[in-house]
Formats: structure tokens, C-alpha cells, sequence
């Protein structure tokens, strides 16, 4: 993860490109008075504003039980804001009981508000000073990921390594926050302002150069485009499909299919005929001595069984047999009413 602080990047970055990160971030830049000039007070301004939504990000990511532990300390006064933060409708006994039964610690959404009201008049810095190394190991396990340390590799983690890793996130999450929104051609511009080398015009890439002060270069294809040979080079094993399909036509493929099966057993049951991309294919295979990959597959279409399958005359023939039984079927049986009548 990159240690470059937030005016690091901005100090490098020009007066009018911090301007325009200014208006994006709808921040209201103070005067420059004699001791600081307008481009101190832009990056001020824009380091204050980078601090505070990273924070809010890293909070937001936190698990409830982490929020739990972050607002039971002494000095949050958990009970005098959760005075604060009850509804004004007035409350029966019985609701309360049934509240304070239920969870002793706000919602998830009024610790996150508890826990921003703590940073008025204070950094961020000066908030994680106030907890111990068991606290800040907690918002560490819920920001990164610490499940290959073992419990003994945590507890030996320091306040000031632990901090630093949080502080870190904050800066990461408030500069990709502040850097999204710009468009692409204005990431470009940073990117010439702090003289990186970004091969790229992705909006993810060209941000985490800017975050990380790193150049990008994008890898290279590992299959390079072959180009044909300048002269008409003879089928032999090392022959290139580019080259077979640039300067031998159907017909040659063919013929050289069928002129080297003459007196060789193992080709006998090579197909000769076929479309040019498979004479090529056919062709490389015998090459490479992939002789089973070339032979005829045998066997062909199955044909249809006679039980399953009836042509259409025998059908037709089947179905006049069958009404002319039906008719003299009936007629024998109006004879023998006729007699029986008699």
C-alpha cells in the first residue's frame, strides 16, 4: 500500500488542476493572506476534505462489533449521546426496558454518527491516539486482511505500526473518493503534473498511478502477429499457417496431401478434399507426425431405423389400406343388417 500522504500528490499538482479538484469537491477556499498564498490554501483545503471522507469510508467498513468497541471508550460518554440521539417522541416504561433489553449500544448507522462527531476540533491522528493496540488491531482485521497472522503475530503488532496502517486507508480511500471525479482527460493531466508514464486510459489504472506515484506500462501480448515470409517457402515441418495460407492456394494444398500419401500406409486414411483452413490444419498435423488427428472419421451418419422412419409413399400407401378395410368393414356389416331385416 503507498505511505505518500495526501500533500505529496497535491503539492505537485497544478494551481489550476487544484482549483478544478476544489469546485468538483464544492469546497470553499479561505483568502491567502500574506503568510500563505492561493495555491497553500487549495491544498489545505483539499488534504482537510481528503481526511474526512477517507475517515467516513474507513468507518463505514467496519463491523458492528468493531463500532461497539470504538464507542465504549471512556471518552466517547456513550450514555450522554444516546441521550442525545433519542427520538423525540416521548418513550413508556415499558419501551424503554424493551430497548435497553434488547441492545445497550445505538444502531450501526448512530454509532457511525457518534463516532464523526468525535473528530470535530480533532484529527483523525489524534482520535486512533485515544484507543489501545487492541482496538486499532480490531478496525485493522475489519479494513485488511490479517487472516494469514496467527494471534501471537497480531498481539506482537504495535500502536504506531497498527496506526499507521488505518491513517494509510484513510488517505487511499479519501484521494480515490477526491481523484473519481474527474474524467479521464484531467487524470491524464495529473499524471504529465507528477511526470508518470501511464500506458493506459482506464479510470482505475490512471488513479492508482496518481495514488501510488508509479508508473504503468501494459503488459505485453505473449503471441506476436506473424508476418508471412517474403518468398514462397516449400511445405516442410517449421512452415507457418500464415505462410500456407498466404501463398499456396486450395488446389496445391491438396495436391501436396495426395502426393505424399502415395505409398505410405499410416496417410492411407488422410482425407484428401476439404476447405483451406482445414487442408492447413490437415497439413500441419502430418507435419508434427499427428497422424491421428488427420485420419477420416469413421462411420459417417447413422441411418435412420424403418421402425422410426416411414417415407411418405408407404405412409400414404398405409393409410389408403387402412380406410379401404374400414370400408369393407362397413359394408359387410350393412349386408348383414339388410339380411337380418329380411
Amino acid at each position: 500500500m503507498s505511505e505518500n500522504k495526501p500533500e505529496e500528490i497535491l503539492n505537485d499538482l497544478s494551481e489550476d488542476t487544484l482549483s478544478v479538484l476544489a469546485e468538483k469537491s464544492r469546497l470553499t477556499i479561505p483568502k491567502a493572506g500574506k503568510k500563505t498564498n492561493a495555491k497553500d490554501k487549495l491544498v489545505e483545503a483539499l488534504v482537510e476534505s481528503v481526511h474526512k471522507e477517507g475517515t467516513m469510508r474507513v468507518f463505514s467498513v467496519l463491523k458492528t462489533k468493531t463500532l461497539q468497541d470504538l464507542v465504549s471508550l471512556p471518552a466517547v460518554k456513550l450514555e450522554e449521546k444516546m441521550e442525545e440521539l433519542k427520538p423525540t417522541k416521548p418513550q413508556g416504561k415499558k419501551e424503554k426496558e424493551k430497548q435497553e433489553k434488547k441492545n445497550p449500544f445505538p444502531s450501526k448507522h448512530a454509532m457511525l454518527t457518534i463516532m464523526h462527531g468525535m473528530l470535530e476540533g480533532r484529527t483523525i491522528k489524534d482520535l486512533l491516539e485515544m484507543y489501545p493496540q487492541k482496538s486499532l488491531l480490531l478496525m485493522c482485521e475489519d479494513i485488511d486482511d490479517l487472516s494469514s497472522y496467527s494471534d501471537k503475530e497480531k498481539d506482537a503488532l504495535l500502536k504506531k505500526d497498527l496506526m499507521k496502517a488505518i491513517l494509510n486507508n484513510v488517505n487511499m480511500f479519501g484521494l480515490n473518493h477526491l481523484f473519481q471525479l474527474l474524467n479521464v482527460e484531467e487524470l491524464k493531466g495529473i499524471v504529465k503534473d507528477l511526470k508518470l508514464k501511464v500506458d493506459s486510459s482506464s479510470v482505475d489504472i490512471l488513479i492508482d498511478s496518481i495514488v501510488e506515484k508509479k508508473s504503468y506500462r501494459r503488459p505485453r501480448s505473449k503471441t506476436r502477429a506473424v508476418s508471412p515470409s517474403k518468398k514462397k517457402p516449400d511445405i516442410e515441418k517449421g512452415i507457418t499457417k500464415v505462410d500456407l495460407n498466404q501463398w499456396y492456394n486450395r488446389d496445391e494444398l491438396e495436391d501436396w496431401i495426395r502426393k505424399i500419401k502415395e505409398g505410405d500406409d499410416e496417410l492411407k486414411e488422410v482425407k484428401v478434399t476439404g476447405k483451406k483452413a482445414q487442408l492447413i490444419d490437415r497439413i500441419l498435423k502430418i507435419l508434427d507426425g499427428d497422424i491421428k488427428g488427420t485420419e477420416k472419421k469413421k462411420g459417417g451418419k447413422k441411418k435412420r431405423s424403418r421402425s422410426k422412419s416411414v417415407s411418405r409413399e408407404e405412409k400414404s400407401g398405409e393409410e389408403k389400406k387402412s380406410g379401404e378395410e374400414k370400408e369393407v368393414k362397413k359394408r359387410k356389416t350393412n349386408d348383414q343388417k339388410e339380411k337380418e331385416e329380411e
